[in-house]
């Protein structure tokens, strides 16, 4: 009995351990005083909340290989706080927004940016994810 039971507690220790990092979901968010959106992508599911209205619907394949592809080229870690090019959120000039990707192992931050202008790299997520919302709604 004590073998079986160490046994499966290393299991689990190496199985964790070697667990490969795959993203569950991409989610953006965007809110001034008056408005608040958020949309979360997960390879099955679409969800989006608009001014507490509450919309869900299947994610296509074609959309979510869209939204893998438009990161491919960078490593999460890469991702981590990217600088906004832009910064009129800190005088109410712009609405404040951001973008986060998790994995079945961490959350990965990208950064806060103005309205719908996030960091460059993040430019064709951004846009994917908008597209997606804009066919269903």
């Amino acid at each position: 009995m004590k073998q079986l039971i160490t046994f499966l507690v290393l299991n689990l220790l190496f199985s964790n351990l070697f667990a490969q990092e795959r993203i569950v979901n991409f989610s953006f968010w965007t809110a001034s005083q008056t408005f608040h959106e958020s949309i979360v992508i997960r390879p099955d599911s679409t969800f989006i909340t608009k001014n507490y209205e509450h919309f869900k619907f299947l994610t296509s394949k074609e959309t979510w290989e869209g939204l893998i592809q438009s990161i491919d080229q960078y490593s999460l870690k890469d991702l981590l706080n990217l600088p906004s090019p832009t910064d009129n959120r800190a005088y109410d000039g712009a609405s404040f927004s951001g973008i986060t990707i998790s994995t079945n192992l961490k959350r990965y931050n990208c950064g806060e940016f103005d309205d719908y202008n996030p960091n460059i790299v993040l430019k064709r997520l951004l846009e994917i994810m908008l597209e997606s919302k804009k066919i269903k709604l």
